[in-house]
């Protein structure tokens, strides 16, 4: 006979007993500081798993729950405030912030809504100053490289919630396309991406535009609610009018 056990329970209690009399109950805190998802570090060189939020980049915050979801972060993402909040009905969701390159940072929160498969990716070089993106119902976000997105700018690529045929209770609002920004993107300040949508690369979408269908011209501005095509065969530059007029 064991003079002192231990033994554990189904709730994550434990029991001490000493020669067959329990003398303490007790339960193990709960470690806020372990990462509840799989998120990776990574560069050209080499990829590494990290396990404590105190290991995650400056300014990058994982909440909520999930499960199996993974987060992959380039070791030069440049990030003024990101955060990643995960619902406690998804998993498998995975993304992917390749933003190496000499970026003026990421400031943005991510909302995983539940479903299973959610994908995100975001390209190199690309700058986003103020962006509440919403994803769910196993639908796939992707925006390109060199892309600059301005403040206040929201992006759903799921509705949600359901839409139904009255008659047949049918579901009508399904995910019939991936939401794509392309490379060399600019979203002005206030731009509304909807589910389903895409823009072509070099494309310049102005202030206040809603986004509700997929475009595949390049080099056009888009404006307007809903958004159309509004001028074509145009260009833009990162450089200020005044720092391009002097250059």
């Amino acid at each position: 006979m064991k003079f002192f056990v231990k033994k554990r329970l189904p709730n994550g209690r434990r029991h001490i007993y000493l020669c067959g009399v329990k003398i303490a109950s007790y339960k193990k805190r709960f470690d806020a500081g372990r990462l509840h998802q799989n998120v990776f570090l990574f560069n050209d060189h080499y990829e590494k798993q990290i396990f404590y939020k105190q290991q995650l980049p400056k300014n990058i915050f994982i909440n909520g729950e999930g499960k199996n979801n993974t987060i992959r972060i380039h070791t030069n993402t440049n990030a003024r405030r990101i955060e990643f909040i995960f619902d406690k009905n998804t998993s498998n969701n995975v993304c992917i912030l390749d933003t190496s390159g000499d970026t003026t940072g990421l400031d943005m929160s991510v909302i995983f809504l539940p479903g299973d498969g959610n994908e995100l990716t975001i390209g190199k070089n690309t700058v986003i100053n103020g962006a509440k993106i919403w994803i769910g119902d196993g639908n796939k976000l992707s925006i390109g490289d060199n892309c600059m997105l301005s403040y206040e700018i929201i992006i759903r690529a799921t509705d949600g919630h359901t839409i139904l045929d009255r008659s047949t209770n049918m579901l009508i609002n399904h995910q019939k396309h991936p939401c794509v920004i392309g490379n060399n993107c600019w979203l002005g300040l206030r731009t509304i991406v909807n589910k389903n949508t895409q823009i072509a690369n070099n494309t310049i979408v102005a202030s206040g535009t809603v986004l509700t269908k997929r475009f595949t011209e390049e080099y056009v501005i888009i404006a307007g609610n809903p958004g159309k095509i509004m001028k074509t065969n145009v260009t833009f530059s990162p450089m200020t009018i005044y720092e391009f007029l002097n250059n």
